[in-house]
């Protein structure tokens, strides 16, 4: 297990401070960047980060605290929730820097870890360097939801130090802590055991003695993966999501062969990112990436063809006893495959934040490799050269991106230069348009969303938003009713707004069913309340409706909207009595509002103050 070590001249605070420094400098305009993505859902507005402290609901519900909308979600984890409540939960920017000084930390471990594994100071210092600034880990750095990735890269890497450098049991009970913690931020942690065994069983294949307590440990790894997927179970009532959308992820409706065929294909598609990863993008759902018609698509076949390579590759260095890099290979594999959809489908098509985890292994691969070829000096240092430039390019690339996220408009615009067939982004930059008023550029984008995925609700949304903005309720009403089809009726938004323009449109059976259903998804909320009274009330059932709104004006604090809709509509049954009842109460909670006051003034109604 343990490999010599080159003896390093590079100072570890050198590396320390070289990593920190970069970072902090190549994302610096992310830090005063505005919420993208999944920002406000899972930290600025995720009742387990910004509510009181409750260890025992943030371990018993998703990473999204259960929000509505996100309920279906079986992701948890609480270790990565807890680390949101460090600071000022509410400042996105302390947020951000806890993911930057993060990542200069694991940017420290490759250099640590490649170290032990015989790289040079120089050398392993290369992949430190390159770890830091390669631009494909913009999207783990940057947005906030992605810290899981981060952290359990910190966990699982520190773990495999220990685990290397160990010739006790106490440094294996140390990688074993580690390892049990990972799953904990992000399920990929999960892997650790394998992580473990792979090396053990390489020593194996070359006849090195394997020290007893590593099985030890390694079995304690196992049972720990055993109770963590027990716990989970229990808490969340899954393992895995039990239904995918063909949004998220279109491979979920494939055919074995054809998923896996197309996963490869995605593998050398990731390669090419790690490779030149001139051309990123913030989203890789349906119509991001043309993917293979069928198995016999050549796209396909040349996917199929790259899977086999890469086993046949693994296997080669098996056999040649090349037992360290055949160990980070298969360890970068093995990483990528939770989310690569090739035993199973995944969530999700493609992410580049799924390669953060990979790439250091794959760096530390390289760098062992070039340690490992010559010792002629001139032809290492050749090859450190060249990587220091490599990091230089990437820097730039990488500083450019992390400006690009400094608002949902400029992220959108930019990512679709390089996946200009995703809907999600198209609509993402229509609701952007739409908040600047551009309803016709937003309206185009829309349309677009839909065309490269007829399933988009957020774009079907959003053009029900401008109908009802135009006052073209009839449509307003068609375009949430296909959102809310589109996505189960689980949206609480989508099914508020098509409540509302189904009142407005005189769909009143239909506004009464869809006003009862948004009422039961946020029972806090007064609106779906409100319309569901309106409903009743252009049906004619008055007294459910007066039922309805006085449980809500009876409350502590009750909503402007359903005081002023029970005064008109005990006005309209002539029951002045009661309108002026309720008009006190208005008046006293909403002493300054003048619509209170011109109501009562209209129906003549006697203040007795």
């Amino acid at each position: 297990m343990n490999e010599q070590q080159n003896t390093r001249s590079i100072p570890l605070i050198a590396i320390v401070i070289m990593c920190l420094s970069l970072s902090f400098t190549l994302y610096s305009p992310a830090i005063t960047a505005e919420a993208v993505l999944d920002d406000t859902a899972a930290v600025l507005e995720n009742p387990l980060v910004q509510g009181p402290l409750d260890i025992q609901r943030i371990f018993e519900t998703n990473v999204f605290g259960n929000r509505a909308g996100y309920t279906h979600i079986p992701l948890s984890r609480p270790l990565t929730t807890l680390t949101y409540r460090i600071g000022d939960r509410k400042q996105l920017d302390h947020h951000r820097i806890g993911n930057i000084l993060l990542h200069g930390c694991n940017s420290v471990l490759v250099f640590i870890f490649s170290s032990a594994l015989g790289a040079g100071g120089w050398v392993a210092g290369s992949a430190a360097l390159l770890f830091t600034v390669h631009p494909i880990h913009t999207d783990a750095v940057v947005p906030l939801n992605n810290r899981s990735d981060l952290l359990c890269t910190l966990l699982l890497l520190s773990a495999l130090i220990f685990w290397w450098r160990s010739q006790t049991i106490l440094g294996g009970l140390c990688a074993l802590g580690l390892a049990m913690l990972a799953p904990f931020t992000k399920e990929q942690g999960v892997i650790a055991p394998i992580l473990f065994a792979i090396p053990m069983f390489t020593n194996l294949i070359d006849k090195k003695k394997v020290a007893k307590w590593r099985w030890l440990v390694l079995s304690l790894a196992l049972v720990s993966v055993l109770i963590f997927f027990a716990f989970r179970q229990t808490m969340l009532g899954a393992v895995v999501p039990l239904s995918i959308s063909p949004s998220d992820n279109p491979l979920a409706s494939f055919e074995s062969l054809h998923r896996i065929a197309t996963s490869g294909y995605l593998l050398a598609y990731a390669l090419r990112l790690l490779i030149l990863p001139n051309a990123l993008s913030a989203d890789y759902s349906r119509g991001s990436i043309e993917l293979p018609s069928s198995l016999w698509d050549p796209s396909a076949l040349g996917g199929a063809a790259f899977l086999i390579f890469t086993v046949g590759v693994l296997l080669w260095l098996a056999i040649q006893r090349r037992s360290i890099i055949f160990t980070l290979l298969g360890a970068a594999l093995l990483c990528y495959l939770p989310g690569s959809n090739i035993l199973t489908p995944s969530t999700i098509l493609f992410s580049e934040r799924a390669l953060y985890l990979p790439s250091a292994f794959l760096l530390t691969a390289m760098v062992v490799h070039i340690s490992g070829q010559t010792e002629e000096s001139g032809w290492k240092k050749t090859t450190v050269v060249a990587l220091i430039l490599a990091s230089v390019v990437f820097s730039s690339w990488t500083y450019l991106r992390a400006s690009e996220h400094k608002n949902a408009f400029e992220l959108a615009s930019s990512s679709l230069e390089a996946t200009p067939g995703s809907a999600r982004l198209r609509s993402l930059l229509g609701s952007e348009y739409q908040l600047r008023g551009d309803h016709e550029r937003a309206r185009v984008e829309f349309s677009k969303a839909l065309e490269h995925d007829p399933g988009c609700a957020s774009a079907m949304h959003g053009l029900g938003s401008i109908a009802m903005k135009g006052h073209d309720f009839k449509e307003a009403a068609k375009w949430f009713q296909f959102a809310m089809v589109a996505t189960g009726a689980s949206e609480p938004t989508i099914v508020n707004h098509a409540c509302a323009a189904q009142l407005r449109a005189g769909l009143v059976d239909t506004a009464k069913k869809t006003c009862e259903l948004a009422r039961s998804m946020t029972p806090d909320d007064p609106g779906p309340a409100v319309n569901l009274a309106r409903a009743e009330i252009m049906s004619g059932n008055h007294p459910k409706a007066i039922v309805l709104l006085t449980s809500l004006v009876k409350s502590s604090a009750p909503p402007k909207s359903a005081l002023a809709q029970l005064i008109q509509l005990y006005l309209s049954l002539d029951n002045k009595t009661d309108a002026e009842r309720v008009w006190q109460r208005a008046r006293k909670h909403f002493p300054t509002d003048p619509r209170i006051e011109q109501l009562g003034k209209n129906a003549g109604l006697r203040a007795t103050d």
